[in-house]
């Protein structure tokens, strides 16, 4: 498939969406997942490697902006951690 050769960064959901990825989180731990845990394990595999480097540079660079919170950033929304590292 041509246009899937341009995912620099391909989820290992495989057929299941994100929001049925989000709703098994949530049901698993009782809270409502952020969008950086959601990336996260998209691009994590079973065995907890990362689907390529770019994956697990930007996945660092998510935990560093978590445990760097200065109570600025709200857990969802516009300034998320999500957004600080991708900028959308």
């Amino acid at each position: 498939m041509k246009n899937r050769s341009y995912y620099k960064i391909p989820h290992t959901l495989g057929k299941k969406s994100i929001c049925r990825k989000s709703k098994e989180i949530y049901l698993k731990t009782g809270k409502r997942p952020t969008r950086a845990e959601i990336f996260v394990c998209s691009r994590q595999r079973v065995d907890g490697s990362f689907v390529n480097e770019e994956a697990q540079e930007l996945s660092e660079k998510l935990a560093h902006t978590r445990t760097q919170d200065t109570g600025n950033t709200s857990r969802y929304g516009t300034n998320d951690e999500f957004s600080q590292v991708f900028g959308a």
